[in-house]
């Protein structure tokens, strides 16, 4: 069961096949940047193995946050997303007026830290830093930690010795320790200041105070003996530059140099717009490269590939001119053009698969409010001129057994007027509640009939609910009954 915007956002992400932002691959082993002419920008790149993933800033988007997969740094897919709703208000709703265009989620960091995949960013239209978490970054749930305070391009850092930081500031580098409790729920520490001051002049220098222009957009790294820390700024009469500072304590003291000034040779014409903000990443060969973007004006920020060497432990971007190249050999393993942006028309003419598996997945989860819902479910199938009741307990006498949950919540059997019904709280996304697995119950062709009652007490005056059943991961998610409920009433 779930409202009725989450069968939206599942729709949306379904991937069909016609192409609308192809990657810049030349098919022969070789591709030209940017790797997209597309807006995906502030972006964030790690590799597992033989897949690399990036994150990204969606804004006022939703789904939003989408974690996307490559096997060679050019061919991107989307394959889930970190949360389908960050926040049900009204400027994220569009009502009364209100929008968020702009806002939203900015500049996201991604890292893979003792099995478990994590996501971070902050939201100035909330004004709060989010941690998200999972051990399955493709199909798995996405576990929400939220903390009041905007930090700005928050970093994840993740240390071989001294656990996880987030990093982030403007014109500054501050850290926060990150803890992890037994269920996955994430505090933060106290602050401490690394750099007050980060600008660099032309030449690389530290300003050692208070410049007019300012550095951001933070990447950290604990990398052989030292931690880096990769910022974007934009120094008076200069371009964007990607700049960099390293120590080999947490504590200083802190070296740093200007690593790229480069712009993009663009259709055969110089862009000087300068290549900047964006994070390194190791090639399973050992090679090194960094994922940064260019401003395009109103294509926005394209992402842009950039090879890295190593000298005296200071990373070197570009060619053997420090420039950005316009043609470079494909990095990693082709397996086929992927594409991040698919067609949302729904049917693909593809044949079904009603029921097949019992894995239950769904996305990622959201501030839907919490809401108390009462259900009774007595689906029959038409099988042989026989009609089975396949749910169990549907009256809930038993309680909850037979019953799980899909997503987070609560249940809980209650009395009301002489009935058992079940009480769902404590929900944290719009799939959250009761679910069965009939798996070995269903086959294609078959004729279900379902009924349930439901009654919410929080919210606004009136809410859809969805009766859904899902075969796989949630791109076999159906809905086979809607109601739209009025608060307080069955």
């Amino acid at each position: 069961m779930g409202v009725a915007l989450a069968l939206t956002m599942t729709l949306s992400a379904i991937p069909l096949s016609p192409r609308a932002v192809a990657a810049s691959d030349s098919g022969n082993e070789t591709f030209t940047n940017p790797v997209m002419y597309a807006d995906v920008p502030d972006v964030d790149v790690i590799r597992v193995d033989d897949a690399y993933y990036m994150v990204s800033t969606t804004m006022h988007l939703s789904p939003g946050c989408p974690v996307m997969k490559s096997t060679d740094l050019v061919n991107w897919e989307t394959v889930s997303y970190t949360y389908d709703i960050l926040d049900d208000g009204d400027k994220f709703a569009l009502r009364n007026g209100e929008s968020d265009y702009g806002n939203g989620s900015w500049a996201a960091s991604i890292r893979h830290y003792n099995g478990k995949y994590y996501v971070s960013f902050a939201s100035l239209s909330t004004g709060k830093t989010y941690i998200f978490s999972t051990t399955d970054v493709e199909n798995g749930t996405w576990h929400r930690s939220e903390f009041n305070g905007y930090l700005h391009d928050v970093s994840l850092l993740t240390t071989q010795d001294d656990g996880m930081y987030v990093v982030y500031g403007s014109g500054t580098a501050r850290c926060r320790p990150v803890y992890e409790d037994e269920n996955g729920d994430i505090t933060l520490g106290d602050e401490v200041t690394l750099i007050e001051y980060t600008g660099l002049d032309n030449d690389g220098n530290p300003v050692n105070g208070p410049v007019s222009y300012i550095s951001e957009g933070i990447h950290a790294y604990e990398i052989g003996d030292y931690y880096y820390l990769f910022m974007i700024q934009w120094p008076t009469g200069g371009r964007r530059q990607e700049v960099c500072w390293r120590a080999s304590s947490l504590d200083g003291p802190w070296e740093s140099r200007k690593v790229f000034d480069s712009g993009l040779e663009f259709d055969g014409q110089m862009d000087n717009a300068g290549v900047a903000q964006g994070g390194i990443v190791q090639a399973a060969d050992g090679s090194w490269y960094a994922m940064l973007f260019q401003d395009h004006s109103s294509v926005g920020r394209i992402p842009v590939l950039v090879p890295v060497t190593w000298e005296d432990g200071w990373p070197v971007f570009g060619d053997e001119n420090g420039q950005a190249p316009v043609e470079m050999d494909l990095p990693g393993t082709y397996t086929g053009e992927k594409d991040i942006v698919v067609s949302d028309e729904f049917y693909n003419g593809q044949p079904h698969s009603f029921a097949a598996d019992n894995s239950s997945v769904s996305t990622a989860a959201d501030t839907a409010p919490q809401n108390a819902a009462a259900v009774e479910a007595q689906p029959t199938a038409d099988q042989e001129a026989e009609r089975m009741e396949l749910i169990v307990n549907g009256s809930f006498e038993d309680g909850t057994e037979n019953w799980a949950t899909q997503q987070t919540a609560t249940l809980t059997p209650v009395d009301e007027d002489g009935n058992t019904v079940l009480l769902v709280s404590d929900r944290t996304n719009t799939t959250s509640g009761p679910k069965q697995v009939l798996t070995g119950q269903l086959s294609q062709g078959q004729k279900v009939q379902v009924s349930a009652k439901v009654k919410y007490n929080d919210g606004p005056a009136s809410k859809t609910f969805n009766f859904c059943i899902q075969c796989g991961d949630w791109r076999g998610i159906d809905v086979v009954g809607s109601v739209t409920a009025q608060k307080g009433q069955w």
